[in-house]
């Protein structure tokens, strides 16, 4: 047995279990339907990644681990956090594609590390296979992202009829055919679907209440110190002042606490609500998905040309009462 190889493809595992987690959350997390679409497939590609590279660890006799990460599951709750409190949709989903380049930049590392060990061929060929693609996904979020005066603008279109209008207004506002390109969404929708809603209300409801309650503990600090310096005591009282000096740390972290969690817990099912209603949407009316490849000073133009294509088609859907404001992403 190699214990050495076995020991890092159950590293990669545990690194690919919580990429595809991320993606899940990050997904939740946006309201562009095409965006959304992309993060989902994401996700249950490296969920598959993390299960081929568990097969092969059983293939060389090894035992595969289940790994949990506390910090990666608050990491993905401070995402929906901020995402959620952000003003505007644009703004949610260039801080939900910042942290996910940011974990490929990481999980790149990881794999071009793992690479340079010695390892069977068969097991190399694995671990290259998925090296190749998270380089791959790495690049198209930063074109998403736009990067070096580039960006990808992407939309679900509902029909035909949307995506020949969407194309020429596209030309008309000087997008050549060209930087237009049309894929259909329903082989990405189906590949996405196992992955909706992956612990999004426990882990923004951790989250919320760890933040709120360290607020709450550090309030309390100030009122303990507060009611120490402003007061005279005596030896008599001494031991009560001690004993209020340490209680208000303690029940504003309390506080805190419960208040965090309830308030993480709302925004939570929220999120998953939403995103249930959003993905739903995708799965019963996305047809294509139509991606602009032009200048990032362009980005806008193009978001807002096909988001004005998409609100005049499903004008008459109460979904649409909820639609995001239009975005480059």
């Amino acid at each position: 047995m190699d214990r050495q190889t076995i020991t890092m493809l159950s590293k990669l595992a545990a690194l690919c279990t919580v990429s595809s987690q991320g993606y899940a959350v990050a997904a939740e997390s946006v309201r562009n339907r095409g965006l959304k679409v992309i993060l989902h497939t994401y996700a249950s590609e490296r969920a598959s990644f993390a299960e081929q590279l568990r097969d092969e660890i059983v293939r060389l006799g090894g035992k595969p681990g289940r790994h949990r990460n506390p910090l990666a599951a608050l990491h993905r709750g401070w995402i929906n956090l901020k995402a959620t409190m952000s003003i505007g949709a644009e703004n949610s989903q260039n801080i939900v594609l910042d942290e996910v380049a940011r974990g490929e930049r990481t999980a790149d590392k990881r794999f071009q590390a793992a690479l340079q060990a010695e390892m069977p061929e068969e097991t190399r060929h694995l671990v290259e296979k998925c090296a190749h693609r998270v380089q791959a996904v790495q690049q198209h979020i930063d074109q998403l992202r736009g990067v070096d005066g580039q960006q990808l603008v992407v939309r679900l279109m509902d029909n035909p009829a949307d995506i020949s209008r969407a194309v020429t207004e596209l030309t008309a506002a000087g997008f050549s055919r060209d930087q237009i390109e049309t894929q259909p969404a329903a082989q990405l929708i189906n590949q996405s679907g196992p992955l909706v809603q992956h612990g999004t209300v426990r882990e923004t409801l951790a989250t919320t209440a760890l933040l709120v309650g360290i607020a709450g503990a550090l309030l309390g600090v100030v009122m303990a110190i507060l009611s120490v310096v402003t007061q005279e005591f005596d030896a008599s009282t001494q031991s009560i002042a001690l004993a209020t000096a340490i209680a208000w740390p303690l029940v504003g972290a309390g506080v805190g606490v419960l208040f965090g969690a309830i308030v993480g817990s709302l925004l939570g099912q929220g999120i998953s609500e939403q995103d249930s209603v959003l993905l739903a949407d995708c799965v019963e009316h996305g047809d294509s998905l139509v991606t602009v490849r032009c200048e990032t000073r362009r980005a806008d133009l193009a978001a807002s040309i096909m988001y004005s294509v998409n609100l005049a088609s499903r004008s008459s859907r109460p979904l649409e009462t909820a639609m995001p404001a239009p975005s480059a992403a």
